[in-house]
């Protein structure tokens, strides 16, 4: 079975002004623990989201899953199989 994420992304900046953010690398990295993946799971959006740091991603090299870029309209879509 094959599995298809989808996503669009979008910069905001007064309330229905928005950029598409196009050329953006997106990537998925394995979650380290329960405790981190409960943690996500209850958190507010605001919290779940921030710009990594150099040593931030450095230290998540080894956890990647897949990386994409994003079109010239913010879409990205990852194709994961079993």
């Amino acid at each position: 079975m094959n599995y298809v994420f989808k996503g669009n992304l979008r910069g905001f900046y007064c309330g229905d002004c928005y950029d598409f953010l196009y050329n953006a690398k997106v990537r998925i990295y394995s979650a380290t623990n329960n405790e981190q993946l409960t943690h996500m799971k209850n958190a507010k959006e605001k919290e779940t989201f921030h710009q990594r740091s150099e040593e931030e991603l450095q230290g998540l090299s080894n956890r990647l899953i897949a990386e994409t870029m994003t079109d010239e309209a913010g879409n990205f879509t990852f194709e994961f199989s079993e």
